[in-house]
């Protein structure tokens, strides 16, 4: 076991700590500049991801426990490779705990235009939801409204 001075030690960890806030460039060898060159031309060939217009609907009716929400998303997929994975609603309780968004899935419906049922819901409380889009694993949002469930049916 070696002995490190108190002095030492203390120029070590500040050399370690100026080491991380500013990086010394360096040098590219021909070896990295021809990756980074490939680098740049895959990133310059990958297909342009078009993001659709995403219009979180209206609530079309509500009982106490449950509502029908509509939605619609505007993609035009013609020239691109990535297509619509996923679509729907996401909603949660607006109680302010920031609970997780519970997922409604319309996939099997006409994205231009659809609507989704949510239920088991509470009576006379608020709900916030969205509509989403997920294409190429990366998921778009809408707009976030905010509904209320009737007390009484």
């Amino acid at each position: 076991m070696k002995h490190i001075g108190t002095h030492s030690l203390l120029a070590g960890c500040l050399m370690l700590v100026l080491m991380d806030a500013a990086p010394i460039p360096q040098k590219l060898s021909c070896k990295d500049k021809r990756e980074r060159k490939r680098h740049e031309q895959y990133m310059n060939n990958l297909p342009e991801i078009v993001i659709p217009d995403i219009i979180t609907g209206d609530v079309i009716d509500k009982g106490t426990t449950w509502a029908t929400i509509s939605g619609s998303l505007k993609y035009d997929t013609s020239g691109f490779e990535y297509q619509i994975q996923d679509f729907g609603i996401k909603y949660r309780l607006n109680d302010g705990q920031q609970s997780d968004f519970i997922k409604i899935s319309a996939s099997g419906q006409q994205y231009e235009s659809f609507k989704v049922e949510l239920k088991n819901l509470q009576p006379g409380l608020p709900y916030q939801y969205f509509t989403y889009v997920t294409i190429d694993s990366t998921v778009f949002s809408g707009k976030i409204r905010i509904f209320e469930t009737r007390i009484k049916d």
